[in-house]
């Protein structure tokens, strides 16, 4: 790599952005590699490990030429996933993952203009280079996915992998194992009653003379469509809460819906129109605060019902609750064990434990919860016997990557292949 190469892509980095540099970096068969796509990668890399690529043109040498290789090999290893006949290409999941993908990047940059100027391109080439590499790591996985089972490791071969690189192994962290009991904080159902009578007030005007858009202005709590008189677009099944979309579906367009719930609160759905399997709906969102006495009230019963249920006399019996005893739209309970300490919800991190170990009643958000933690270990090295199941899992991808790694030599040398360093 000269130095006026480098030099180039260094300044390009220290903007932030990295530039087009011009130039075929690899070949393989008739796919071709661009040096801006393996100094992407590079640049990606060494962000990600941290990796000082800046005036340090032997560190930059070496990443370029690692990444160079790897995407080598992974043409090599479509190419040779290509002739497997068994794959299928399932375009209509191709399309999902492709809308997420771009729905996921102009998220990030926030518009599609801002994405095309970062790409360089328009939309429509965007999309036909992401469905093209989407594609193939579809058809890779599905190669991959099929020498799972002949990469079953054995007792013996789970030794040898420990015996070979105990000494490199990470250390397991500290852990915590903790038993989790959930409770919904309930409203008062006078509250529920008032906003439903509101929310019919607001109907009526609209059947006789205010218009829905008008009236969302005014009325709704959701801050991101109120400004819009209350319009979501048009949306498609599976988009939108479950709940607003059985009401939605069912209205005729220009017809209101009657008050509905859903998990953020209740609403009133306006259908503006109707396109095939799309709708275009406008609501108006009226959500119930919490206060006091409703965390109150609901810690009250949610004493009564451990208190009848004898769980302070029996860890058995509140753990047989966290496994069993599911409430409406649960969100964390269970038994959990020897979960990392970094990994242990923020709102339980901190947590006081009578002598029991068990804590006193959390309230977080819109929930309560009782937490019984217990068995607490230190940072410790792996062993077969307390981490088998992570060695037989390391041990059987060390194997799945030695047997592709094969398989990539063996192929290769029935290809064409050129790199450019």
């Amino acid at each position: 790599m000269n130095r006026f190469f480098v030099c180039f892509v260094l300044f390009c980095f220290g903007f932030g952005r990295l530039e087009t540099a011009d130039g075929i970096a690899g070949i393989v068969e008739d796919e071709i590699i661009l040096k801006s796509d393996v100094l992407q990668q590079v640049f990606y890399l060494a962000n990600s490990q941290n990796i000082n690529i800046y005036n340090n043109e032997a560190e930059l040498e070496r990443l370029y030429g690692s990444v160079l290789d790897q995407m080598v090999d992974g043409l090599v290893l479509f190419n040779l996933a290509q002739q497997d006949t068994t794959i299928i290409v399932d375009e209509f999941l191709i399309e999902e993952k492709l809308q997420e993908e771009i729905s996921r990047q102009v998220g990030l940059v926030g518009s599609v203009s801002s994405l095309e100027e970062a790409y360089g391109e328009p939309l429509s080439r965007i999309r036909a280079k992401l469905r093209k590499e989407l594609k193939k790591t579809f058809v890779i996985e599905q190669f991959r996915g099929g020498l799972y089972p002949l990469s079953i490791p054995s007792p013996k071969d789970v030794q040898s992998f420990f015996v070979e690189f105990q000494d490199s192994l990470p250390p397991l962290p500290e852990s915590i194992s903790f038993s989790v009991l959930e409770w919904p904080i309930l409203f008062d159902t006078k509250k529920e009653e008032d906003l439903i009578g509101l929310l019919n007030n607001i109907r009526d005007s609209v059947l006789s003379i205010e218009s829905f858009a008008v009236l969302a202005e005014t009325h709704s709590d959701d801050s991101g469509s109120k400004k819009n008189g209350g319009s979501l677009g048009y949306t498609t099944r599976g988009t939108l809460f479950s709940e607003y979309e059985e009401v939605a579906y069912n209205l005729e367009v220009g017809q209101t819906s009657k008050p509905f719930k859903s998990p953020i609160g209740y609403h009133l759905v306006f259908l503006e129109n109707r396109l095939g399997e799309k709708i275009k709906t406008s609501h108006i969102l009226k959500k119930i605060s919490l206060d006091q006495k409703d965390i109150d009230n609901s810690v009250s019963s949610f004493n009564s019902f451990l208190g009848g249920l004898g769980v302070d006399k029996s860890v058995n019996t509140f753990d047989s609750l966290c496994v069993h005893h599911k409430v409406s739209l649960a969100s964390f309970q269970g038994v959990f064990n020897r979960v990392p300490k970094t990994e242990v919800p923020e709102f339980l991190a901190n947590v006081e434990l009578g002598v029991d170990g068990f804590s006193n009643i959390i309230t977080n958000k819109d929930k309560l919860y009782l937490v019984r933690f217990f068995d607490k270990q230190g940072s410790t090295s792996m062993t077969l016997e307390n981490s088998y199941t992570n060695l037989y899992e390391m041990t059987q991808n060390k194997l799945l990557f030695d047997q592709l790694q094969e398989l990539i030599n063996k192929h290769a040398s029935t290809l064409y292949i050129k790199k450019f360093y």
